[in-house]
């Protein structure tokens, strides 16, 4: 028998709107299958007192990483001279109210890393339920535009740490980590999962492994919404594997090719007869073996020797390829691949990956980039982990005049608003343009 309840009570004479969302959140979650996992963290004991439902405790971690401040709730201070009344029945607190030794052993006891984990699912609930209840404003918008980058940290102190390698001269080959963040950065700003990782991890790694299959429920949720999902990446995700499972999961990619692809050489080979065709000598391509390490297959021209073109073309082919596709569908992929960033519409959605760089400078300015942090042990570190993905989740949810709860709950469109919304329509029919062609 717990002292809180696994349920979420809401007062039906509240009228706050950021209330209403946060109840529409907390009610979406499952709570049964947070509860299991959860309680394996717990033992047993009788003779101790009844404890709280860690759920609770849960949605309580939620909102003081969130709503409020975590720092104002101390050993000095009660819970309720920092989280109003009603935010705590939202909790599951009735009755009785946790002291602050109860939560920081509930914290303990999970662990960091785990509840970091468990605040990115608690945000892609959230934003799905600003897009539930505001359903008719992302009709009439009709897509959204996300993107991703990374940010090097300088640390130091026995925590996992690794060489950065960045064009910026005052980070490269110093030690660090690596801040990854996927936000929204159209129409509003929403941070909707961050993670932290040693800095000698590359990007397309961190992000095929572990970034896109936490943010994939999210893409298909605004595809059955009838929400258009453009991506917006660097060219640091150049591949043909992230353009293919960004497609797979309902999304639209729009990355720059790299300076120097292999496919940019390859302008004209065609596909005839479910196989590749040269188009300026009019002859199929044989296939000539895989390099299984760099996911490609090399092909050549059998008349290469007596070929015209040889100037031109060597007759040799490394195509990159998707594992467990067949050639020609991954040369489909790559002629679309080559096709996005040349295309009119490429200019129009790109331009928007400059807001993710204007969510790093705030990241830099705020805690400090540029200056080494120290950390005692990786208890501290996640501790700093959780103070910023706090603070972005605060920030861009609604702390400032960008966020998602001032973009949807304003009582009145200003103009801003209203370009946004007419830009919007022109870019939806200048997509339908261009991928009516594939």
């Amino acid at each position: 028998m717990f002292r809180s309840s696994r349920n979420v009570f809401v007062l039906d004479n509240l009228n706050d709107k950021l209330f209403s969302i946060t109840s529409d959140a907390f009610n979406s979650l499952n709570m049964d299958k947070l509860f299991n996992f959860l309680i394996s963290f717990y033992s047993h004991k009788p003779n101790k007192n009844s404890p709280y439902d860690p759920t609770s405790l849960l949605r309580l971690f939620f909102l003081l990483n969130s709503v409020f401040s975590e720092d104002g709730f101390t050993s000095s201070r009660d819970i309720l001279s920092v989280v109003p009344p009603e935010y705590l029945q939202l909790c599951g607190f009735r009755d009785s109210v946790p002291c602050y030794t109860t939560y920081f052993y509930f914290k303990r006891r999970i662990g960091l890393s785990n509840l970091l984990s468990l605040l990115n699912s608690f945000k892609l609930a959230l934003v799905k339920a600003y897009f539930n209840r505001f359903s008719f404003v992302f009709k009439k918008l009709g897509f959204i535009v996300l993107s991703v980058d990374s940010q090097p940290i300088l640390v130091e102190g026995n925590v996992p740490k690794g060489i950065i390698h960045s064009h910026n001269k005052f980070y490269n080959n110093k030690f660090g980590i690596r801040f990854h963040h996927v936000d929204i950065v159209f129409p509003f700003y929403f941070n909707l999962f961050s993670v932290f990782r040693p800095a000698n991890y590359h990007d397309i790694s961190v992000f095929q492994d572990l970034i896109f299959d936490n943010i994939k429920s999210f893409i298909r949720f605004c595809s059955s919404k009838g929400i258009y999902v453009f991506f917006v990446l660097d060219k640091g995700y150049d591949s043909i594997s992230n353009f293919h499972n960004i497609i797979s999961a309902g999304a639209i990619p729009f990355i720059p090719l790299k300076k120097f692809s292999s496919f940019s050489k390859l302008s004209h080979i065609k596909i005839k007869d479910y196989r590749l065709f040269c188009s300026l000598s009019n002859h199929f391509l044989h296939s000539d073996g895989n390099d299984y390490s760099r996911n490609r297959h090399r092909f050549i021209c059998p008349f290469r020797k007596n070929c015209n073109l040889n100037s031109y073309c060597s007759g040799r082919f490394w195509v990159p390829i998707i594992p467990n596709i067949q050639y020609y569908q991954s040369f489909k992929f790559n002629i679309l691949r080559s096709k996005i960033p040349s295309s009119p519409i490429f200019n129009f959605i790109y331009r928007f990956r400059k807001r993710i760089e204007n969510i790093n400078a705030i990241n830099s300015n705020k805690f400090s980039f540029r200056n080494t942090h120290y950390f005692r042990n990786f208890n501290h570190l996640l501790k700093f982990e959780i103070k910023l993905s706090s603070f972005l989740f605060k920030l861009f949810w609604f702390d400032s005049n960008v966020s998602i709860h001032s973009f949807l709950c304003s009582s009145y469109f200003p103009k801003p608003f209203i370009y946004i919304f007419k830009s919007a329509k022109f870019i939806k029919i200048k997509a339908s343009k261009f991928f009516s062609s594939f």
